[in-house]
């Protein structure tokens, strides 16, 4: 609960000022004429209801009564036909095994029975007569409706137990009413047969027509099928004359009765208010509908007058929330520009606004802000300068390299001079490794100049352990390639002090520079204590100075992610430490300085 009404106030903050004074507004001004006119809205709905309602229940009775008139008389006909002693005698014989001739016999007399009885029903189309397998015995019909007997005769096999009232659709659309009765065997009370009676429902519909209403009235089965209705033309007609169970729309109703219920239906050609009410004794449904536009129709004058009278209200409340809204937002709203303009580097720009109010201020102490942020900002750039000049006086009195690296070259020449060689060879390799790793300041240069580096650093190192034998190996291709510097030095550094040193005794350390499709591997191969010596003798691969975490964080910021160290045990002791680096010739030099740079 305490999120929610955070989130509620977190929302309203994402809008806005002047939107929100405006919303605001117009909810206080508008919401009590809303409330009043939901209230009569809502009575002025009852009082429609109540009157459709009524007026309804009265059509409905009036229908009921008029059809029960019309399927009553039928099924008087029907019972006393399947009652006929004659008839339950006939149906009785024909289940048994007779000759052929007194079969004819027995069918011709009561096709005649049911053509007498046929011509006495009103709207009747066909008859006939069923055995007690509900196979076809004899009947007085017609070739159209031969599809709909097939089920007529399941159906009534169905509930042989009661007269049987259903209806159902010909290929041609006619509906028609099938009543079916059970001939009862008045020897052993069990069934002998069926008779089925096939009425239209022309006379239903003029029975519907009398009924003095403006809805529509229909008449549905059991199973949401139309039997007839009373609708003329349009869409509330095309909506009567449907199937329940196919019309596609949504049904939200509540029962009144047992045997009432009612509806609003809501579909895309409008909205119905529809009125159910069941058959007693038939399963079937009587529906009266009635477009809701027709409903209101009678109160459209005071719909106009209200709606009129709203409109006119909104446009002055509007009118006033707008004005009240921009004597306070906009204010507002400048001070913020003037932020925004502020945070983006401009600190000359300044709130002009000469109100007296809160807001106003509020703008005054926003510039007087402003003064000092923008004097501060120049103490602080001026004490950098300073800052900067020092430094760059401090670096000039530091040594200079062209200094050390005569100094060095004037050793050499003395001991060339003096025959010694051995500090003469030390001394011109230590000034090419200084030479190489200053670079002239800058981060790349050439795999040759690599490879010249750690020569200089074999070099100095062989003097100083003269048991380690070092091999390096390079694929000629690969010299003009670009290379950053000092990648290669630190692993060789790390394989000695961690590596060969741990293991008392002479070592060997193999470097080699291999191509691999578009890259470069670079592989420092020792056969030291290996892995475990780490264990033993402390961290080997250690992440400081220029160890292999520098070594990845230059990779990472050169290349990308894809370019490492890896470091994996060698099979029969020691380690290997390899590092990828993209093949780049010459002509990317450029390129990848300035990705240095940036």
């Amino acid at each position: 609960m305490g999120d929610r009404r955070k989130r509620i106030p977190a929302l309203l903050r994402r809008i806005g000022l002047k939107r929100r004074l405006f919303i605001g507004f117009v909810i206080v001004s508008l919401l009590p004429m809303a409330v009043l006119g939901v209230i009569m809205g809502v009575r002025l709905y009852h009082t429609i209801m109540d009157n459709y309602e009524e007026q309804s229940i009265q059509a409905l009775g009036t229908i009921q009564y008029r059809i029960g008139i019309v399927t009553g008389a039928k099924e008087e006909r029907i019972n006393a036909f399947a009652s006929d002693a004659d008839v339950v005698k006939s149906v009785r014989k024909l289940n048994m095994d007779i000759s052929l001739l007194d079969r004819t016999a027995l069918t011709r007399d009561l096709q005649g029975k049911l053509l007498a009885e046929l011509s006495q029903i009103k709207g009747g189309v066909r008859a006939e007569i069923l055995d007690r397998n509900g196979e076809f015995v004899t009947g007085i019909f017609d070739d159209r409706y031969t599809a709909l007997s097939g089920e007529a005769r399941a159906r009534a096999k169905e509930s042989p137990d009661r007269l049987h009232l259903w209806h159902g659709t010909e290929q041609e659309g006619e509906e028609i009413i099938v009543f079916s009765r059970q001939i009862i065997n008045y020897f052993n009370g069990r069934t002998t047969g069926w008779v089925l009676l096939y009425v239209g429902t022309d006379e239903l519909k003029e029975e519907m027509k009398t009924v003095q209403t403006d809805a529509v009235i229909a008449v549905y089965d059991e199973e949401g099928g139309l039997i007839c209705s009373g609708a003329g033309n349009g869409s509330i007609a095309d909506i009567a004359d449907g199937d329940l169970n196919e019309a596609g729309f949504r049904v939200s109703g509540y029962r009144d009765s047992e045997d009432m219920w009612k509806a609003d239906w809501k579909l895309e050609s409008g909205r119905y208010q529809v009125l159910f009410q069941n058959m007693a004794g038939t399963g079937w449904e009587i529906a009266i509908f009635k477009d809701y536009h027709e409903l209101v129709r009678s109160f459209a004058g005071i719909g106009i007058l209200a709606a009129v009278i709203c409109l006119v209200s909104i446009g002055i409340i509007i009118c006033l929330s707008l004005l009240i809204t921009r004597t306070v937002a906009e204010p507002v709203q400048n001070i913020a520009e003037s932020m925004k303009i502020f945070s983006q580097g401009n600190l000359s720009v300044r709130v002009t606004d000469d109100a007296a109010d809160e807001i106003g201020m509020l703008g005054n102490e926003f510039n007087s802000m402003s003064n000092n942020i923008e004097r501060l900002t120049h103490e602080v750039y001026e004490a950098r300068i300073k800052e900067k000049e020092a430094g760059l006086r401090a670096l000039e009195a530091q040594i200079n390299p062209h200094f050390l690296y005569n100094t060095l070259d004037m050793i050499n020449w003395m001991s060339y001079r003096s025959s010694n060689q051995d500090i003469c060879k030390i001394v011109k390799s230590l000034s090419d490794f200084f030479k190489l790793s200053l670079n002239h300041g800058k981060e790349l240069y050439t795999v040759g100049d690599e490879v010249r580096h750690i020569q200089s650093y074999v070099t100095i190192e062989q003097y100083k352990k003269a048991e380690i034998d070092f091999e390096i190996h390079v694929d000629e291709e690969l010299k003009p390639c670009i290379c950053p510097k000092l990648i290669v030095q630190p692993l060789v550094e790390n394989a000695i002090l961690h590596g060969i040193e741990p293991k008392r005794g002479p070592g060997t350390i193999i470097i080699s520079f291999v191509r691999r499709e578009n890259d470069i591997v670079i592989t420092v191969e020792d056969d030291g204590v290996g892995l475990c010596g780490k264990q033993r003798e402390g961290a080997r691969y250690h992440h400081g100075g220029y160890g292999l975490q520098n070594i990845n964080e230059r990779l990472t910021m050169l290349y990308g992610k894809k370019y490492h160290v890896t470091v994996e045990e060698r099979m029969g002791g020691g380690v290997i430490s390899s590092v990828v680096i993209p093949l780049i010739g010459l002509e990317g030099l450029d390129d990848v300085s300035d990705d240095c740079r940036g």
